[in-house]
């Protein structure tokens, strides 16, 4: 995984010894990962921000994740009182993992 569970954590202001909810991070960061794989996969070079050595590239990679899971963790439940939201900075950063 490229964003560790400590890193989420506290993404999420969540107290590193804090652990009761650590299989939902967990969830939410594997599920994040996998959308950004499929979704800058275009079948030549979407792993790059996964194996990347470019450490600029391998940050914006890992801000989209978080990004996305703070999203999916927070709205976890099927009935939220908010929604998923494309922000501009997601938005921006997806698209340039995109195109690299």
């Amino acid at each position: 995984m490229l964003v560790t569970l400590d890193d989420m954590k506290e993404h999420l202001r969540i107290e590193q010894d804090d652990t009761t909810q650590d299989n939902e991070i967990k969830r939410a960061l594997m599920t994040a990962e996998n959308a950004v794989r499929t979704h800058i996969d275009d079948g030549q070079n979407g792993d790059s921000v996964f194996t990347s050595s470019d450490e600029a590239l391998v940050e914006k990679g890992k801000c989209v994740i978080m990004m996305l899971a703070a999203d999916l963790f927070e709205n976890r439940e099927s009935e939220t009182v908010g929604t998923m939201v494309e922000t501009k900075a997601f938005k921006m950063l997806i698209d340039q993992l995109k195109n690299y």
